[in-house]
């Protein structure tokens, strides 16, 4: 089983698989940063396009217009991804009390960084105009709670009880803090505005998708400790 540990400091970072009996502040600290390895890209406003000129076609007597498709507008994607959770990672745990609940709850807090690039380029019917890159940090911080619930089973045929923590993930949330954006490079006005905006889109995706990993592992990482089988629930 595991103990629950608490710690202010920042640790090494763990290695690629969880100790054999890890306190409660490892598990959840492997957990976060091997569900951080896959950063998140937003891609969707990066090919605009608009019809433009493209001379005339004949067939025969008949004459039209050729139109051809090409990049117009204020393109940009992104990329998000936790910046080295295994340098940045603060833990900090405390019991807790949920209603109508008589286990016990922790209460589990770390702080995390996050860091967003965003390449833009800006096309006036396929002539590229002002383009590059721009970095934008924020700081991220993580509640989750756990509950235990030890209970003891009996067996007539087996006269030594065995123990289970009963250990359920009741709750993981990524809140955004602060955003910084660090280079902006030559944009201003409402560039600087559509790419703000974008780079805040972009990192609640990316905590969404956090929240889902984190929560669904760290579940994962308790019951086979506990040795416990759930059905997995498809994925919607």
């Amino acid at each position: 089983m595991f103990a629950v540990g608490a710690s202010f400091a920042e640790e090494p970072a763990l290695q690629s698989q969880h100790p054999v009996a890890p306190n409660l502040e490892e598990l959840v600290r492997f957990v976060v940063i091997e569900s951080s390895v896959e950063p998140y890209f937003n891609d969707k406003y990066w090919n605009k396009t608009s019809g433009r000129f493209d001379g005339f076609r004949i067939r025969g007597l008949r004459i039209s217009k050729r139109k051809k498709e090409v990049r117009h507008g204020f393109c940009r994607k992104y990329s998000a991804s936790l910046v080295n959770p295994e340098k940045h990672f603060q833990f900090e745990i405390k019991e807790t009390t949920l209603p109508n609940f008589d286990g016990q709850a922790y209460l589990i807090e770390t702080k995390l960084r996050a860091r967003c690039e965003g390449t833009f380029a800006h096309y006036v019917y396929g002539v590229k105009g002002i383009n590059g890159t721009t970095i934008a940090d924020a700081d991220v911080r993580v509640r989750l709670v756990v509950t235990l619930k030890p209970t003891a089973q009996f067996s007539i045929t087996d006269p030594i009880p065995k123990f289970s923590l009963n250990a359920e993930v009741r709750d993981v949330d990524f809140k955004l803090k602060d955003i910084d954006v660090r280079k902006v490079g030559v944009l201003d006005g409402k560039f600087v505005e559509v790419l703000g905006d974008g780079f805040q889109e972009v990192f609640e995706q990316l905590i969404q998708n956090q929240e889902k990993r984190v929560k669904k592992k760290l579940q994962k990482e308790l019951d086979d400790l506990q040795g416990i089988s759930r059905k997995v629930s498809p994925e919607k």
